[in-house]
């Protein structure tokens, strides 16, 4: 497309609103020599154009010099997305004069050839490869199609966009306009190869109609996630071409899938994975389809600011994180009783050896360092982030042990992170084994934050089905959020209760120095728990009703409230 200034136009090319996206004048020749000009822009505005169309061999600046309006053939004012339509016979080159916005003073042509010199353009066009292409199109051109080679995409790209244009013109261009099409389109195509993610929706948006794609809601939207994982793909060109519409169409499907799982969260993960399999390369029969999903999940979160740049990368991941979950839970446990000896094989290889818990651990100390405090930093059996010095140490290798709480999968436990409501519902699900022996009460889970297809369902439905747990509103579960100490308390009471368990009292009652700061709903099962030994407050003398429980303090109230039982 050519463009310089020009004298100024009549009124009627003024502009009346302002216009700010990239802009272009498009037109289009069919095999009837039917043309259509028209205005392509992004700006979503109400800029009015106007086109004037001179007769074949005219310029425009020529006649305003001789103060001639005779050379004019044609004009019309249009909006942003509107066609200007008309029949041109004669043979020659058209010159189009644009005014209004930022088109004014623009310059562009369109040809109109005899039919004889059109029909051998098109028959050596359609047979050209990639290597003679750019022939035929010089030897045309300006005569049957008007194609801009010094435009700046092409000019920096040139083999890629002559590769896609004969994809694109696959040996059946009909017209000029399909010839200028296919040109603009694989110039399109180059530019989204490199284009910034926030330049993607822009190029996509412009040549929508071109593409005859339908792009989905997530495309549309123009979800950040998305379009940088699409410039992650599309920079990749080995294993992400871009040279067709179809290559196109299946980048943009994977980088749905790659942007959704960037931004995924615990809750809905599982659902995106099983939503885009083809797109992430992956496979959800075999190993996937037997192996604890969140735990997969979990390892597949990246860290905050982190993303996947590639399906390759993604797909290993996958792969990786659902071996390292089976592998996991398929290692046999041996017991050791109340103090029995392994019942492994005699040299050991290969097996698992068991682990011995402690049945005297001081349950009325739990602020303070249990065992080996001083002794050798040695690793916990199951972890490599658990010490043997760690307080915390004897409770969570016996969650390990007994299945109720697991690492990573790469022997991460993560003790001081905080575990979210739902994490600890099933905690307690597990571990009090509630619902197994009694099915539970039918429970309406209407939370606007939960889906039947989540992993954590069915702990929220006899969670809330058995009482034990309700949502933060009438809307919302809180899905996602830290679990506080007091309603952890208030949880493991009514799970108690559920299972049948009593308790015996094992410590005075404590009189903590923010007990102020404990809710009503919550003070007579942090007085019960605390009394039983399994529950404890701080060297502070605090309790922190409103702080957040750690995953180290959820392992030991659970073995706290299984010894207290008497169902460890």
């Amino acid at each position: 497309m050519k463009k310089f200034l020009i004298l100024p136009l009549a009124a009627a090319l003024l502009t009346t609103s302002a216009a700010f996206a990239e802009t272009e004048v498009i037109s289009s020749v069919d095999e009837n020599n039917n043309v259509a000009v028209s205005v392509k822009s992004d700006n979503g505005g109400d800029t009015i154009y106007t086109m004037m169309i001179m007769r074949p061999g005219r310029e425009y600046k020529d006649s305003m010099k001789n103060g001639s309006i005779t050379d004019v053939y044609k004009a019309e004012t249009l909006k942003n997305g509107g066609e200007f339509k008309f029949k041109a016979d004669t043979a020659g080159l058209y010159q189009i004069v644009s005014g209004g916005g930022e088109l004014d003073g623009n310059i562009s042509y369109f040809a109109i050839a005899d039919k004889d010199v059109r029909d051998e353009a098109l028959s050596k066009l359609n047979s050209a490869d990639v290597s003679g292409v750019k022939a035929v199109l010089d030897e045309y051109n300006n005569r049957v199609w008007v194609i801009d080679f010094i435009d700046a995409v092409y000019a920096g790209d040139s083999p890629n966009v002559l590769k896609s244009l004969v994809n694109l013109i696959d040996k059946s261009a009909k017209s000029a306009g399909d010839v200028e099409r296919c040109f603009r389109n694989a110039c399109a195509l180059s530019e989204l190869q490199k284009a910034s993610a926030d330049k993607v929706l822009g190029i996509l948006e412009r040549h929508k109609k071109d593409f005859g794609l339908t792009y989905s809601v997530f495309i549309e939207s123009g979800d950040a996630s998305i379009m940088r994982a699409f410039t992650y793909l599309a920079q990749d060109a080995v294993n992400n071409p871009i040279n067709s519409i179809k290559q196109l169409e299946t980048v943009l499907d994977r980088a749905e899938a790659l942007g959704s799982v960037n931004s995924a969260t615990r809750k809905n993960m599982q659902e995106i994975i099983e939503k885009y399999p083809k797109e992430l390369d992956i496979d959800l029969t075999g190993k996937y389809a037997s192996v604890d999903k969140y735990e997969v999940i979990k390892l597949l979160i990246k860290e905050s600011g982190e993303e996947y740049k590639s399906i390759k990368e993604f797909s290993g991941a996958f792969t990786s994180a659902v071996n390292k979950v089976d592998k996991n839970e398929s290692k046999p446990v041996t017991p050791n009783g109340n103090g029995g000896g392994s019942s492994g094989s005699g040299g050991g290889g290969g097996t698992r050896g068991s682990v011995s818990i402690s049945p005297d651990l001081n349950e009325n100390d739990p602020g303070k360092e249990i065992g080996t405090k001083g002794e050798t930093e040695t690793k916990s059996e199951y972890f490599d982030d658990v010490f043997m010095s760690d307080w915390a140490q004897p409770y969570i290798d016996y969650v390990a042990y007994k299945g109720i709480m697991s690492g990573d999968g790469d022997r991460h436990f993560r003790p001081n992170d905080k575990i979210s409501r739902e994490e600890f519902l099933k905690v307690v699900i597990e571990a009090l084994k509630i619902g197994k022996n009694e099915a539970a009460p039918a429970a309406d889970i209407s939370f606007d934050d939960v889906n039947r297809d989540d992993w954590f369902f069915s702990y929220i439905e006899t969670g809330v089905g058995f009482k034990l747990i309700n949502g933060v509103s009438e809307h919302s579960f809180g899905t996602g959020e830290p679990l506080t100490r007091q309603d952890a308390a208030v949880i493991l009471m009514r799970a108690k209760e559920a299972a049948r368990l009593v308790l015996t009292d094992t410590a005075e009652a404590a009189d903590f120095s923010d007990k102020a700061d404990i809710s009503d709903y919550a003070s007579d099962a942090v007085l019960k728990l605390q009394k039983a030994g399994i529950i404890n407050g701080y060297e502070d003398g605090s309790f922190n009703p409103n702080g957040s429980i750690t995953r180290s303090e959820a392992a030991k109230i659970i073995y706290g409230i299984l010894k207290n039982t008497n169902t460890l």
